[in-house]
This record gives C-alpha cells, structure tokens and sequence, in this order.
C-alpha cells in the first residue's frame, strides 16, 4: 500500500511509488469501494541471482528476480542475448555467437537492471590530514585498508574510523573535502565513531564541517563510502583513486 496518498482533485491522487513494489494492477479503495486499473503498472526489474557466472555458446542461463513480465531484450556485456522464456520472477537465456564478458542487462517495461558479477567490483583511494596542525592516524595521510574497499558492489556502504589529532595549541574548526577520480562514489564524514549510516550532502560535492577540535585535542572520526545502488555499467572493475581531505582552520 502507499503511505499517505495526496488527493489532488476528485479525478486525480498523487502516490509515492513504495519500497517492493510488484508489476500489477492499481488499485483505489474508498468508501465506495475498489476501483482497479485496467492495465498494469510496472515496477522497476530487479535480478537477485543467475544460474551461472560463464558459458559455452548455446548454453540456457536463468535469471531469478522480480518485475521481469514484458522483458523485451537482454544484453550480455554489450552484446544481446537471446529470451527463450520470461515470467514475473524467471528469466531463461541463450548465450549468443556475440556475447561478451560483462555485466548480464535488461530491458523491461519498467526500466533497466544490470547485474554485476562479484569477481569485477571497484576499489577506493586514500585519507590526507590536508594541513600542517592536524594529524590523521599519527601522521599526514593513510590508505583506505582493509578489503571492503576493494570489493564494492552497487548499493555496498563500508566505513573506515580514522584518529584525528589538532597539533597546534589553539582551536580548529575541521572540514573533510574529497577529490580525484571518485565516479559515481558518494564520501560522508563526521566526527565521533562510525555507527549508523552517515546522511547529508557528500564531501565529494561540497565540503563537511565536523566541528571544533580544541588545541591538543584528539578524536576519532569516521570515514563512509557508498557505491549507489543504480551506477553505470561502465564502472564495474575500476578503482577510484579519490582523496579525503581534513582541513583545520583557524579563527582570527
């Protein structure tokens, strides 16, 4: 059901598509009773799985999911496959002569899905203390570590807490800025441990303000990278060599 439908005439309602949504019917109900939509809206496709990562020409895959009715064509890498069969939450496949490696897409009434292989994910870059009075880790930068970061897949969101010393005797105020090839990356930062998902505006776009470090003070600080769930397909297998900068500025 949608939460809280704006009724905008008697002949017109304004409804937010909701999380899950299924191809089918709409349906309005009111005091009057039911009124249902002669032709189905379709919801976005999404694919959860496929039979097989490979395959010889000939050879039937199977694509599990949701939203596939109406599926008009699939494509492997750039290349299309051919559809043997299709229902709402099974699609069967044959690899074509042309076929190449590269992410399995469809084309459905209700948008485009491209399912990512996990051996070809991307990769991110580096944290810097950016100036002279701060200290990220004990030093001036540090590397993103661990293997998180070098296996994200679309919709992954993987953190990395750093320590954040001011140096100098007088308060900073501290701003995180991040540049470089970052892609379709999303950076937030903040100061204090990492926990629940970090909200606002990335610092790939402007700079984030995490606040006031008093002289000698030192804290931890998190660092949250997020691959959107909907990216090109272009950007499977790549490494974004992007930076995070922390700047410390001194009020006068």
């Amino acid at each position: 059901p949608v939460a809280s439908p704006q009724i905008t005439a008697d002949s017109l309602i304004l409804a937010t598509v909701p999380p899950g949504v299924l191809t089918g019917p709409v349906r309005v109900i009111n005091a009057s009773g039911t009124g249902t939509s002669a032709e189905d809206f379709f919801a976005p496709p999404w694919i959860t799985s496929v039979s097989q990562s490979s395959g010889q020409v000939g050879n039937l895959l199977a694509l599990t999911g949701t939203n596939f009715l109406g599926t008009t064509e699939v494509f492997f890498g750039p290349e299309p496959g051919k559809l043997n069969s299709v229902t709402g939450t099974e699609i069967i496949l044959q690899v074509t002569t042309n076929a190449r490696s590269g992410p399995l897409t469809l084309l459905a009434p209700g948008g485009s899905f491209a399912f990512w292989a996990d051996s070809v994910p991307i990769s991110a870059g580096t944290i810097s203390s950016g100036t002279t009075q701060l200290r990220v880790n004990g030093g001036a930068t540090v590397a993103l570590s661990g293997t998180t970061w070098s296996t994200m897949l679309p919709g992954d969101v993987v953190s990395q807490q750093v320590t954040l010393q001011n140096v100098g005797d007088v308060s900073t105020t501290v701003t995180a800025l991040t540049t470089g090839s970052f892609g379709p990356l999303l950076v937030h930062t903040k100061k204090g441990a990492c926990g629940a998902v970090i909200s606002g505006t990335s610092s790939t776009v402007s700079a984030t303000t995490l606040g006031t470090f008093t002289g000698g003070e030192s804290s931890v600080a998190c660092v949250q990278v997020t691959l959107p769930a909907t990216v090109p397909n272009s950007v499977q297998g790549t490494s974004q060599s992007l930076t995070v900068t922390f700047t410390g500025t001194t009020g006068t």
